[in-house]
């Protein structure tokens, strides 16, 4: 189920300083996981979505896979600063499985069996053809401060990267007792 809530009209994909749309998946486990639960007020925590396509498991360690890699060695990491790690993946629930098997990822992945969020997030065309992978940093309440759609642009960010806008966002966290910017 996808609820669109503030991506403008004429845009394709969330963007910096908007907020970011709220999706409802299944994991792989069969559990519906949406980010709605990462921003309530029980539950406020930074959430990295990272986007791929199904890819078989002999491509696993290249393109996104590293940065997966990467984001799963740091998972203690990530967690302990207040953020969470979704997978979503373009592909059936078997696929997305095996992402998660081979490269024992501690995090839950997501299956988008018909693309709708991927389209959404600027992952995937709209006619549906497969892009490329992408990244968002979204805050606490759902801000996105970093925003990497598919394109034949810069490379996805480095999980050092991606760590730094976690740092950002808790630089500028007034709840947290940190000066704003």
């Amino acid at each position: 189920m996808y609820v669109p809530n503030s991506v403008d009209a004429h845009q394709a994909w969330p963007v910096a300083e908007n907020f970011m749309p709220e999706f409802s998946l299944h994991s792989t486990e069969g559990q519906p996981i949406q980010t709605s639960d990462y921003h309530n007020p029980l539950n406020r925590r930074s959430l990295i979505l990272v986007f791929v396509v199904d890819y078989s498991s002999d491509d696993i360690r290249k393109t996104s896979s590293s940065l997966l890699l990467d984001l799963a060695r740091r998972y203690t990491e990530i967690v302990s600063g207040s953020a969470e790690v979704l997978v979503v993946v373009r592909g059936t629930p078997a696929q997305a499985a095996q992402i998660k098997q081979h490269g024992n990822l501690p995090f839950p992945v997501l299956v988008d069996e018909d693309g709708q969020v991927h389209r959404d997030y600027g992952a995937m065309t709209q006619a549906g053809r497969s892009a490329s992978e992408a990244i968002y940093v979204a805050g606490r309440y759902g801000k996105v401060y970093l925003s990497t759609p598919a394109s034949d642009g810069p490379p996805l960010p480095t999980a050092d990267g991606v760590l730094g806008s976690l740092d950002f966002i808790e630089s500028r966290c007034p709840e947290c007792g940190r000066a704003e910017l």
